[in-house]
C-alpha cells in the first residue's frame, strides 16, 4: 500500500488508528468482516478534472455507480454491528450517493445529512455561493 500514514506507529494491521490516502478498494478487500468502527470518508467529487495524482469522476450516474457501489459493499462488510459511515462530497454527486448509501446500508440507517460549510475564494454574480459540502452520516444497524 502506498501514501499511507500511521497515526501511533505500529505496524498498519496492528494499528487502531490509520490515514490512507489513495483508492480504498484494494485496502477494504483486505480486511477481515466486521473489524471496523468506524469510516470517514473525503470521496471524488465529481468534477471530472484531471487533478494531476488523481483523476476525478465525471459527473455522470452511472460512473459514479460503477465506482463507488463495490466500495460501498465492501465498508458495509467492514464494519462491525455498530459501526457508522460518514463520507463527505459537494452537491455534485450527493444525490445519487443517498440512494446507494440507502440501498446499500438501509434507508432506516441513514441517521443524519451534516452541512459543512467553509468560507474562501470568491462570490459569484451569476450564482449563489457554493461554500459547504455534505456528509452523509450512516449506521449499520
Amino acid at each position: 500500500m502506498q501514501n499511507v500514514e500511521n497515526i501511533d506507529e505500529t505496524p498498519l494491521l496492528q494499528s487502531t488508528c490509520y490515514v490512507q490516502c489513495g483508492d480504498n478498494l484494494e485496502l477494504l478487500k483486505s480486511q477481515p468482516n466486521e473489524s471496523v468502527n468506524m469510516i470517514y470518508c473525503d470521496i471524488l467529487y465529481g468534477t471530472g478534472r484531471n487533478f494531476g495524482d488523481y483523476q476525478d469522476l465525471k459527473p455522470i450516474r452511472s460512473e459514479i455507480e460503477i465506482h463507488y457501489l463495490p466500495r460501498l459493499i465492501e465498508m458495509k462488510r467492514v464494519l462491525k454491528q455498530n459501526g457508522s459511515i460518514y463520507l463527505q462530497m459537494d452537491t455534485r454527486i450527493n444525490h445519487w450517493m443517498r440512494i446507494l448509501m440507502d440501498d446499500v446500508f438501509g434507508y432506516e440507517n441513514f441517521r443524519n445529512e451534516i452541512v459543512f460549510g467553509y468560507n474562501g475564494g470568491g462570490v459569484s454574480k451569476n450564482c449563489y455561493p457554493k461554500k459547504h459540502d455534505i456528509i452523509l452520516f450512516y449506521s449499520v444497524s
